[in-house]
């Protein structure tokens, strides 16, 4: 076997592997269950399909060129078919952003569910697969490859998803032995085998990555008020996140319009932050159940005293 069939053997099984863990974690966070050689045998298939369309731009070309006319083809024929594409494209959007980013969903939901999941699981692969082939094979940067698997990771673990820890300490030590693997295959193996350069390799890495994941980690971050308010100001969907603004582990549940405060009481933080939208057939005051005192504490059952129904139901 040539060194050059070696070197790309290498980086198609790298890429494959790399794009695996990604996809596992990713699926662990949909919560979906799959089985694990219907994922493998995806991801095999779209990595060679992507490095060998990706090294051929004349053909990316036809093949964009084909899908323009085919679409152009299909408005003036079958209208109907397309606009049944769009609005099951519309529809998965609309379910992706709820399925993500609520906890509670609304009844009748999990049908929607069974209807998506599919294409979201293949929208996933396709993805995961083109992005990570286009950086180790077609790119060949480590640093980018290795950049954005620790950064999909990392706010995955911040969304709640505690396997990506894991799935990121196997994906840095994967990313490792690449660098080690092609760093040998560009200075030559005259030295030693290949096999030895492996085991060393494989040995440093995985004592590297258990270090990491054997670390202390439950400390309180330091906290920057001026920085966390630009933060969640700029960035209002991570009040939602791990340790954010809206995070309070003590609180008995969490609902689809959760408040954005630790507790109860204490100082105003005013916000233009959007809790909810209303579509009503006429201007109508809203307003739920009201409290005049809260008794809140970590240590102790949330109380409610002396229930006020002012302003309930009234109009404006």
């Amino acid at each position: 076997m040539s060194k050059e069939l070696k070197k790309s053997l290498h980086e198609h099984i790298m890429t494959i592997a790399l794009s695996l863990v990604v996809i596992l974690s990713a699926v662990s966070g949909f919560r979906f269950s799959y089985p694990f050689y219907y994922l493998l045998l995806l991801d095999i298939v779209l990595v060679i399909f992507f490095a060998f369309l990706l090294k051929r731009p004349q053909l990316i070309i036809f093949l964009l060129t084909s899908l323009l006319l085919i679409d152009v083809i299909v408005f003036i024929k079958y209208r109907s078919l397309l606009v049944s594409i769009v609005s099951y494209i519309d529809g998965f959007i609309k379910w992706a952003d709820i399925y993500m980013n609520y906890t509670i969903s609304p009844p009748g939901f999990d049908l929607l569910t069974e209807k998506y999941r599919f294409f979201m699981i293949i929208m996933t692969v396709v993805i995961v697969t083109l992005i990570i082939t286009l950086l180790n094979i077609i790119i060949r940067s480590w640093f980018l490859t290795l950049f954005s698997g620790i950064l999909f990771f990392v706010v995955q673990w911040y969304n709640y998803v505690d396997a990506a820890y894991l799935y990121m300490t196997v994906y840095i030590t994967l990313c490792f032995i690449d660098i080690g693997i092609k760093n040998y295959f560009k200075k030559g193996s005259a030295k030693a085998p290949i096999a030895v350069f492996l085991i060393v390799v494989i040995f440093l890495s995985s004592i590297t990555s258990i270090s990491a994941q054997l670390m202390p980690k439950n400390f309180k971050p330091v906290k920057w008020e001026t920085l966390n308010n630009w933060l969640y100001d700029t960035f209002p969907f991570t009040r939602d996140w791990r340790n954010g603004e809206g995070t309070n582990d003590d609180w008995f549940g969490e609902t689809v319009f959760t408040t954005f405060a630790n507790e109860l009481g204490g100082n105003v933080k005013p916000s233009n932050f959007l809790i909810m939208e209303v579509e009503a057939d006429e201007s109508t005051y809203l307003r739920g159940m009201v409290y005049d005192t809260y008794t809140y504490s970590s240590k102790s059952t949330l109380i409610y005293d002396n229930f006020s129904n002012r302003w309930e139901n009234s109009r404006q």
